[in-house]
């Protein structure tokens, strides 16, 4: 199958949404423990204006992933830092497709200037981690016993890429 990467628009909306609601009822992949609305897709959009953000989709025109980068930071000393997140619908994980996503944000950023990118990673997600150590990240820091999801405390590790 062929997938494409477009700009993430209102039109991804539910399909965004479903993608992460997913991923909080399912994993430790979203620091959230309640699904959020369809409605949170447009603070979603705010959150990441001016900054790269696109959808993945297949050959029909779904969405079945998406990434987006943001803002590490609100002071201007630190605006060549942003903060990267990404998510696929399981059944397309695995086949290179968070890579594809991976390159594109980070030929993004390159074009803005930013030339860190900063993932945060829950420590119980062991293919979160090893994507990002195969990727070229390194650990830049862990915050311990920084959230509880499933009865289970976990840290936030907080990995760097130089781009």
């Amino acid at each position: 199958m062929k997938y494409q990467l477009r700009p993430l628009g209102p039109d991804h909306k539910t399909s965004v949404m479903d993608i992460f609601n997913y991923y909080i009822q399912n994993s430790f992949s979203a620091f959230f423990t309640t699904c959020l609305p369809h409605g949170c897709f447009d603070a979603l959009l705010q959150a990441c204006r001016g900054y790269p953000a696109l959808a993945l989709e297949d050959e029909s025109g779904q969405a079945v992933g998406f990434g987006l980068l943001k803002p590490f930071h609100p002071g201007d000393a630190v605006k060549r830092t942003a903060e990267l997140s990404y998510f696929i619908t399981p059944d397309c994980t695995r086949q290179g497709l968070g890579r594809m996503l991976l390159e594109k944000m980070t030929e993004e950023a390159r074009k803005m200037g930013i030339d860190n990118l900063v993932a945060s990673v829950s420590s119980q997600n062991e293919a979160s981690l090893r994507f990002h150590q195969q990727n070229g990240f390194s650990e830049a820091g862990r915050i311990r016993s920084a959230g509880r999801k499933f009865e289970q405390e976990f840290d936030i590790v907080i990995f760097q890429k130089r781009v």
